[in-house]
């Protein structure tokens, strides 16, 4: 691994950059599922927690556009974020197998560790009760709600999605099934 070095802009977004290689899934690493991308000690330690106690960063690595990852320990010491396949199949293609990659990172001090779709906000602005019921949920159903409204490419089916959520949440009184949360979104009638 390579040497990082950090730049601030604002007190407390600072952006890291270092240089290594992917790891892919290997026996002999234990707790790392798939490819991930190592991080240095000393950025790890740089990261502030969020409430949650989990550390979340913004990752842009080479050409690829910025994602959002969670710092993961790898039960040795060590610490990396996870890589998906897409990601790894295009930087190997572009950069080869044993490429050292320049990596650079920023804190992610966002409420909930994702974006939060216009259609969710304006409609929790308007419905008390289901923003309540969504502020019970624990951080990590928090961010699969918002990424399951967020991800249909248009705005009907993003505002559908919105409106299924609040509907959902004070009919269950903020008692999500996520399972019964995706089918709802899928079955009930659609507003486009």
């Amino acid at each position: 691994m390579a040497k990082a070095t950090s730049s601030s802009h604002q007190a407390d977004t600072k952006e890291h950059r270092f240089a290594t290689k992917l790891i892919r899934e290997d026996p002999s690493t234990p707790r790392s599922a798939g490819t991930v991308l190592p991080v240095p000690k000393e950025i790890v330690a740089a990261i502030p927690k969020r409430p949650d106690g989990t550390k979340r960063l913004y990752t842009s690595i080479e050409s690829l556009p910025t994602y959002q990852a969670k710092i993961q320990g790898n039960g040795r010491g060590g610490h990396y974020v996870a890589v998906n396949r897409q990601r790894e199949s295009y930087l190997t293609e572009r950069y080869g197998v044993d490429a050292t990659l320049k990596v650079i990172v920023t804190p992610d001090l966002s409420k909930y560790g994702l974006p939060v779709p216009v259609e969710w906000e304006l409609l929790l602005a308007e419905d008390a009760e289901a923003a309540t019921y969504f502020e019970m949920q624990v951080p990590q159903l928090q961010r699969r709600i918002l990424y399951g409204i967020a991800s249909p490419r248009t705005e009907a089916t993003r505002l559908h999605r919105a409106v299924v959520t609040a509907e959902y949440l004070k009919e269950v009184r903020g008692e999500v099934d996520l399972k019964e949360l995706t089918r709802a979104w899928s079955s009930r009638h659609r507003l486009d």
